[in-house]
This record gives structure tokens, sequence and C-alpha cells, in this order.
């Protein structure tokens, strides 16, 4: 089993004869009529359209045919163009069914956006975090969930650890072999994990709020209580209290916290700077931490990679519905 997602393909060329706004609805009809599908659900919100078909299993079977009829059509599918269009005659089609077990996403060119359909808006943005040892997946994980929300949050940030407001050295970036450097000393280490709480406050308070304000997706590779399970990677030699009173004090009560785990040999297997032995105290420390923080946690290594991207979504799909009514992710899908 493989997932359906594919960032590298080659681009189509766009631009060239833009659909005709009157010919939306019935390019969508035509797809659908010709796959035997005479019932369903089409609404629409800023620069996407979701067309939601019966969820029993024989729809579920027409739905290829479905695609494949837009295609025709002159509908692309997402997954050729990772870098999603945003003006204003440009469309997502997310097509899917009612259990959301199975789902697309394509991008047309309109003359004119279809302005008969009822506009929804999105209220805020939303920020996640992703937590767990070197080399348990979280940049694939975060690869793929970005994809999947595009359509949605098609505005995107990507930070590693902090926002980097204050000491832009080395932030916004992953570290190599960062368990090889040697460690601060003990008040070097308090005043640098006090610069790094000074700038999650600042970062939060002068550009992730005003970006969720804006409806971005924010996404952080790690954040600060990470450190109360890899203390090590930072360098941090201080005491552990003081890293957790700030770590309790530290912005991000709205994030969404996602702790990866998966076997020892799996991990060690992707990535051989830690032993076995440091690898299973930071799967049992980040375990712990996700238990306390009431954190997703999703086993990378069980099943196949896409089923970490679709419990991920699921979850996140719950935390957008207040927000938009009827908006499901374009999850990668099982070949």
């Amino acid at each position: 089993m493989s997932a359906n997602f594919q960032m590298g393909e080659p681009r189509a060329t766009f631009g060239v004869n833009p659909l005709p706004k009157q010919s939306f609805d019935q390019s969508i009809e035509s797809a659908l009529s010709s796959s035997g599908i005479t019932a369903y659900k089409q609404t629409s919100s800023e620069g996407f359209v979701l067309l939601e078909l019966p969820g029993e299993a024989e729809p579920i079977k027409r739905i290829e045919p479905v695609i494949k009829g837009l295609q025709l059509q002159g509908f692309i599918p997402l997954l050729t163009k990772p870098d999603l269009p945003v003006g204003s005659n440009w469309l997502s089609l997310i097509v899917f069914t009612k259990d959301k077990s199975d789902l697309y996403s394509l991008v047309v060119e309109t003359d004119k956006p279809p302005a008969s359909l009822p506009k929804k808006q999105i209220a805020t943005g939303l920020a996640l975090v992703l937590l767990g040892p070197d080399g348990v997946g979280k940049t694939t994980l975060i690869e793929q969930l970005r994809y999947c929300l595009r359509p949605i949050f098609p505005l995107q940030k990507l930070w590693h650890w902090r926002p980097g407001v204050l000491l832009r050295a080395g932030a916004g970036r992953p570290l190599g072999k960062p368990h090889s450097r040697p460690l601060r000393g003990k008040i070097a280490s308090v005043l640098y994990l006090s610069a790094v709480f000074v700038d999650c406050w600042i970062g939060y308070l002068l550009v992730i709020r005003p970006l969720l304000a804006k409806k971005h997706l924010l996404v952080f590779d790690r954040y600060f209580p990470d450190i109360l399970v890899d203390p090590r990677r930072y360098r941090y030699s201080g005491p552990m209290l003081y890293a957790e009173l700030l770590a309790s004090l530290a912005p991000g009560r709205n994030f969404h916290l996602f702790v990866l785990d998966a076997d020892e040999k799996v991990i060690r297997s992707r990535k051989q700077e830690l032993d076995i032995d440091e690898i299973r105290r930071q799967r049992t420390g980040y375990t712990q931490l996700g238990k306390d923080a009431n954190a997703i946690v999703l086993r990378t290594d069980l099943s196949p990679p896409v089923e970490a991207v679709r419990k991920a979504a699921a979850h996140l799909l719950d935390q957008i519905s207040p927000l938009v009514e009827n908006i499901p992710v374009a999850v990668p899908r099982n070949d």
C-alpha cells in the first residue's frame, strides 16, 4: 500500500484556456452523470468548492471515474501543482465521500469564480506543534499535513523550535547532529532558555497571533516543551525545575500538539546519532509529555504512513468544523 502523494510530479501548464464561469456547474454535473451519480451536495468557501458524494460502497467505487471526468473538463489534480494558486480566478475543487474515507483535490482556472454558490469563511488560522525523537517521521508528516490542508489554508508558515524574533542565529531551521555539541554552563543555560522564552512570547504577540487572525496555518517542528524531554539537544544543563516552570508559562495553549512515536529500531534505522537506550528514554518522555498535555499520539510505524496523516487530519477537521461548515481535508489516498 502506498500513499497517492507525489509532491515532485511535473507541474501542468496553467492559464491558457480558463473554464468559463457558466460551464463550471455543467462540468461537474457532466462528470457525475457519466459516472452514474445523481445525488451529491455542493457548497463553496473562499477559493474552493466542496463536492460531497454519497458514502455507500457503490458510489465510492465510482469516485475515480468522476475524477477522470473532471480532468477531461479541464480540472487539474492538486498533486501536480503543490503551490496552490490563490488568485480570485482560481478554484480548488475538493471531492470526497460522506464518510471522508476517500478524498481528492483538483484546481481549475475560471474566467470568474462561481457567484451562485453560498460563501463561507474560516474565522481564524490553526497552529500545530509536532514533537518526537529524530527519525520518527516529523518532517514527512509535516509536509503531508501542509499539503492536505493547503486548499483550506493556502497561507502557511513553518518554524523549528522557536519563532526567531530574537536570537535569529540558528532559528527557523533544523540542526545537524545537535547532540554532538558541548553543553552550556548552568548560568549560560539559564540565560539562553530565558531568552528563548522571551522570544516565544514576543513572537507569539507580534507574529503568531496576527498570522492566526489572517487565517494562516502555522506549524512548529518542535516547540518549547521539547526541552523537557531532550535538553541535550539545546545544550541545556540548567535546573529542570526552571525549564518546567518556563514551559508551563510559554504561549501556546491554543496550539494543537501531536506527539509522534515509533519502535526504537525503526527510529534508529532512520537516524543513527542516538543509541537505542537514549531513543527508548526519549520515547517514554515524549509519550508522558503527550499524556500530560492531552496531545494526539501518532504511531508512524504500525500502519502505512498515510494513516498517521489521516488521524492527524481527522483531529484537525474537528477543530476546523466549528469555524466553517462542511470543510474536508484532502488526505492522501492509499492505492
